[in-house]
């Protein structure tokens, strides 16, 4: 198990439990990695049932959807043996991954939807990683997980506006699935500045409250 994840043993494994994954729950097993993508991520964590259809028609091409899926999977294989070291550099990749799925999905994968924004890639990219850190075999990757960003939903943006950014009023507060990147990047940068003052990291800070 992961440095950053000591203590929370308990709710790692409970969480495990609910993946149903007949392969073995490792991250070196890219069956394994690809059906928690699918299943859990992609499928669960993105919420595709608030989509709202602006046609009659309106279909989701679940070809081009195993397609994007399978990018997005080797994308984050190449970041996690690849040489990205600093918060900075992390940022930038997350960044243009964001947009490009956002991308591939509107253009690619459904037609006849309202467009979504990059809240729900970001979900999708950072629940990715969530699972990720709990598998078994994730030791070598420690310094990865500590970059990555906390995926956020209704129930950490509630936890953030009443722990961290108290004085936004209720009518001002963020909606997860609108997110535009300026402001999910300052929502990372004020939990990367409460974390310095922990000993979390964002990633671990998520399994916490959650």
């Amino acid at each position: 198990m992961l440095k950053m994840l000591k203590g929370q043993e308990k709710r790692v494994d409970e969480f495990r439990q609910t993946y149903k994954c007949k392969t073995e729950l490792s991250i070196l097993n890219a069956d394994t990695v690809l059906y928690l993508m699918t299943t859990h991520v992609y499928n669960h964590d993105a919420q595709w049932r608030t989509l709202r259809k602006l046609s009659s028609d309106a279909r989701i091409d679940q070809e081009q959807k195993q397609i994007v899926i399978k990018w997005l999977k080797d994308e984050i294989d190449s970041y996690l043996s690849g040489n990205i070291t600093s918060q900075a550099e992390f940022d930038n990749w997350h960044k243009l991954l964001c947009q490009e799925l956002t991308n591939r999905i509107n253009n690619e994968v459904l037609f006849g939807y309202k467009t979504i924004h990059m809240g729900k890639a970001q979900k999708i990219i950072n629940m990715t990683f969530k699972l990720l850190s709990s598998l078994d075999d994730t030791d070598d990757y420690e310094q990865k997980f500590e970059l990555c960003h906390i995926p956020l939903d209704n129930n950490i943006l509630n936890w953030y506006y009443s722990n961290i950014s108290k004085d936004v009023k209720k009518s001002r507060q963020k909606i997860w699935s609108n997110l535009e990147y300026e402001d999910y990047i300052k929502i990372q940068e004020d939990f990367r500045s409460y974390c310095s003052n922990t000993k979390y990291v964002p990633l671990s800070l998520e399994w916490k409250i959650f």
